[in-house]
This record gives structure tokens, C-alpha cells and sequence, in this order.
């Protein structure tokens, strides 16, 4: 009895024993197996991380041959972020950062202006006027960015502003379709105000302040007398939405584009129709006269621009296709040029005498929206969707200095006519100014007392940060090339290094 009980122990015992064994070789195995599967999909992860790794290194180096030095240090960045190791892309990164300048603004903050609808540079630069989005409207002193004078209030956001050539007098277009006149040395208005029925969009007032146009959301244009206070002539209706309203260099005419195509001339003083031309071009983008008066240069959606002379017939048209939409045109001022800036991201210049192209295209990394004739007319400076200012010059077509960053949309942009300095505003109330614009980057060194390890640059590429075989980081300022950061000495030896 007693045999029979020790051996139905033992034989309990070893079948627990047994599955105890096969549970723990089970899990063994599945962690065998699991740590294998790790191991292959790092390896799969590594293998296409270096792949990426190589094609951030090719199209880093065809964005330099390209002359993009600023995107070709973003990628050989993201080869960094991705792999402090890669000795290829740390030393190129190193060699191109020493040699490498970010053209770093001087950013002034406008008083009272946390956002602006509208903004415009005056008196040559030293003045910008302005409104913010809730209907405060005035000027503010574009070194310093305190306020000029007191606001002018408004029951609703100002979409337009201009001022009498004289200074005496300050004109603003809201939203809720009145039209103002202030007088700038009191800040009191000029009633009655001009009424509309829809929103004031675009304003303009001849040099003598006798005529004031006024185009409103309704695809009309009304004309005022400013002394009397009455309407002149009929009010000009387009089919489509306004997109061009501009006044001849002798302020006898008027010059509309539309949405529906046509461009018309009017008499200012009367409202009579004198001429107009549909090329089907489709929807006209801008107009603009020459400064002789004669000549008008105008874009168009379907792939063109064009300069039409008006009281001639269609065949006086010129040219000047593009491969998408046009975005903006106009003349070059004192020569026989004009540019053009497309949705085929180039930017051209045009013989206005025969339509030829001149030079190649300025090709650019997204849609290029206006233009600027800067230093004497040597040189262009363009505009881009992605809020990018570039600087080109004229005679060769080619970019002069490293494309620049805006933060937020640019309102105005003033181009000193004789240098290279520029000075822009900004939808975020800011005004930015570049006093030095170089043709060609300075050197820069980013000088270590011990040898170089690792690199790595920030996202928004403001900082770089390096390691030094003596286990320090420094932390440098690319718009200074200043080291602003070094750390006390790690007891180990530093294995990574990102942001």
C-alpha cells in the first residue's frame, strides 16, 4: 500500500516537474523568438534608415550644386538627427556651417499692433501706416515701432489705407463699406463718411484730393467728388470680382481688371468707358500702367501676361506665356524690361519692345507671388508662397544670396532703391530690417579648443550644438556664429547628441 502511494507521488511529481519544464522551455523559445524578430526588424530598420540617410546626403548635394544652401544644411541636419554617427554628413555639415551665412533681421515689435490687416511703408520707409484687425488705424515710426500719432477708430476691421500726397490727409476702407478722411494733424474725421452697401476693399484719391475711388466687394467702383460729396459719372460694373484698380500717371484715367476677363480704361472725371480689351486670357490677376501712361502690363490666369496699349486695336497685344497661372506683373523702371511671377514657381524677365524672354527663368521652391525692383533696377526680389524673400540679379538671372525666411505674411516690402538693404512688415505686427545683404556669404567658424565629435542642428535652425573630445556640448547661435552655451565635462564619453 505504502509502495503504491510513494510511487503515485513520484509519478505526480515528475509529470508537474515535466510541465513546469515544457512551460518554461516554451517561453524560453517565444523569447528566442521574439528577440530574434527584434533583431531583424532593427536590422530591416537600420538598413532602411541608412538608405534614407543616403538619399538626404544625394539631394543635400544637389541642392548645393543647385546653389539651396539653406535647404542642403536641412538635410544633411536630418542625417544628423537620424545618425549622430555618420562621419560623412557631420564633416560636410561642418565644412558648409563654417562657410555658411543666415541673413539674420533686425526685428522691431509695433506699438499697439498685435495684427495687422493692412500696412504700408511712407515717407520713404521712415513711416509705416497701418490698422490692426479690429479696426485701429495709424502710424508708427518704422526704427523704433512706437506710434506716430493717435489711433483712428474704426466699428470694423480696415481694409484699405492711403495718405494724401501732401501727408494732410489719411483715407481707410472698412469692411462695413464706409470710406473716411481723416485729417492727420487733429486725428479727427471728415463727415459725412461715403457710404456702401458692401464691404470698401480698395481706395483710391487723386493728388489735388478732389476725386476718391472706391472699389467694394459687389464688383463695383464708385467715384466721389470729395469736396461736394457726390458720386461722378455712373458706377462701373464688372461681371466678376475686381482684382486691378489703378489711376494713370496724370490721373485722367482709370484702369480696371476683372475676374471676367477684361480690362477697361475709363475717363476719372467723367466715368466714361474710353477702350477695352478681353483676350481671353481668362481672369485678369493684376494691372498696372507704364510709367509714360501709355503702355499697360497686366497678368492672367491662363498661363500669360501681357502688355496691351490702349485705343489700339487687339493685335498691339504682347505676350509673355508662362507655363500656370500669373500671379503679378509689371515694368522695370527705366528700362525696357518687365517681370512676371508665376504659379510655374519662375519668376521671368521680358523685352517689352518685341515679347522676348531675357535670360533664363528664376526658378524657385514654391508659387512666386510679387516682385520688387531693387538697387537701381539691377536687381529683383521676389516673394514666395511659402514665405521666402530671394534676391536676383538682372543681368545674369541668377540668386545673389541665400533666400530668407519670413515668419508671417508680408504685408509691404521696401527696397532701399540704391543698396541692398530691405525692410518688410508683417501680418504679425513686426518690422523687419536687413541692412546687409552680401552677394556672396562671409566665412564663418565655429571655433573649439579641442577636436570636434558630433554635430547637430535644431529644427527650426536657429541652433547648433557640437561635442568636443574633452565630453563638453557647446551650443552655438547661427544668426551670431556666437557660442552661447558650453557644459561641464560628462564622466563618460558622449554616444548621441540631438535636440
Amino acid at each position: 500500500m505504502v509502495a503504491l502511494l510513494l510511487v503515485s507521488i513520484f509519478v505526480t511529481a515528475t509529470t508537474a516537474t515535466g510541465a513546469v519544464w515544457w512551460q518554461w522551455r516554451s517561453a524560453v523559445r517565444a523569447q528566442e523568438q521574439e528577440t530574434l524578430q527584434r533583431e531583424r526588424a532593427e536590422t530591416a530598420l537600420e538598413e532602411k534608415s541608412k538608405q534614407l540617410n543616403d538619399v538626404y546626403l544625394d539631394r543635400s548635394e544637389d541642392l548645393q550644386r543647385r546653389g539651396r544652401e539653406n535647404l542642403s544644411l536641412a538635410q544633411l541636419a536630418q542625417i544628423l538627427r537620424n545618425d549622430p554617427n555618420h562621419l560623412s554628413a557631420a564633416w560636410i555639415f561642418a565644412d558648409r556651417a563654417r562657410s555658411h551665412q543666415i541673413q539674420s533681421p533686425q526685428l522691431i515689435k509695433l506699438e499697439n499692433a498685435p495684427s495687422l490687416s493692412i500696412a504700408r511703408f511712407v515717407d520713404t520707409g521712415k513711416t509705416i501706416m497701418g490698422a490692426n484687425l479690429d479696426g485701429q488705424a495709424g502710424y508708427w515710426n518704422s526704427e523704433s515701432g512706437f506710434l506716430h500719432s493717435r489711433l483712428f477708430h474704426h466699428d470694423s476691421t480696415v481694409l484699405d489705407m492711403i495718405q494724401s500726397t501732401d501727408g494732410s490727409v489719411t483715407a481707410t476702407a472698412t469692411e462695413s463699406g464706409a470710406v473716411y478722411l481723416w485729417d492727420n494733424d487733429t486725428g479727427s474725421t471728415q463727415h459725412p463718411r461715403f457710404l456702401h452697401k458692401n464691404p470698401a476693399q480698395r481706395i483710391l484719391v487723386t493728388k489735388d484730393l478732389e476725386i476718391l475711388v472706391v472699389k467694394t466687394r459687389s464688383r463695383r467702383v464708385h467715384i466721389w467728388d470729395i469736396e461736394n460729396r457726390t458720386r461722378v459719372g455712373p458706377v462701373i460694373v464688372h461681371r466678376a470680382a475686381i482684382q486691378a484698380l489703378e489711376l494713370s500717371p496724370d490721373e485722367s484715367k482709370l484702369l480696371t481688371g476683372s475676374h471676367d476677363g477684361r480690362l477697361c480704361l475709363w475717363e476719372l472725371r467723367t466715368g466714361r468707358l474710353i477702350d477695352e480689351i478681353a483676350p481671353k486670357l481668362s481672369w485678369v490677376n493684376s494691372a498696372a500702367f507704364h510709367p509714360n501712361g501709355k503702355n499697360v502690363i497686366a497678368s492672367f490666369s491662363r498661363r500669360a501676361a501681357a502688355i496691351w496699349n490702349p485705343l489700339n486695336d487687339i493685335e498691339s497685344l504682347i505676350p509673355f506665356p508662362h507655363e500656370n497661372r500669373v500671379n503679378y506683373a509689371m515694368f522695370v523702371p527705366n528700362r525696357d524690361m518687365a517681370f512676371t511671377c508665376s504659379r510655374d514657381f519662375t519668376a521671368r524677365i521680358w523685352n517689352t519692345l518685341n515679347g522676348e524672354p531675357i535670360g533664363s527663368p528664376m526658378v524657385h521652391p514654391s508659387w512666386v507671388l510679387k516682385a520688387w525692383p531693387a538697387a537701381n533696377g539691377d536687381q529683383l526680389i521676389t516673394y514666395t508662397s511659402n514665405q521666402r524673400l530671394h534676391r536676383w540679379d538682372l543681368a545674369t538671372n541668377k540668386q545673389l544670396a541665400p533666400e530668407i525666411r519670413i515668419q508671417s505674411d508680408v504685408l509691404d516690402l521696401l527696397p532701399d532703391p540704391e543698396t541692398t538693404n530691405v525692410k518688410v512688415v508683417t501680418s504679425n505686427g513686426y518690422v523687419a530690417s536687413w541692412t546687409k545683404l552680401l552677394n556672396q556669404p562671409e566665412p564663418r567658424t565655429l571655433a573649439h579648443e579641442h577636436r570636434i565629435g558630433k554635430f547637430t542642428l535644431s529644427q527650426n535652425g536657429r541652433w547648433i550644438a557640437s561635442t568636443v573630445e574633452n565630453r563638453q556640448i557647446h551650443l552655438w547661435d547661427r544668426t551670431t556664429w556666437q557660442r552661447v552655451h558650453r557644459s561641464k565635462a560628462f564622466r563618460s564619453p558622449i554616444q548621441e547628441l540631438q535636440f
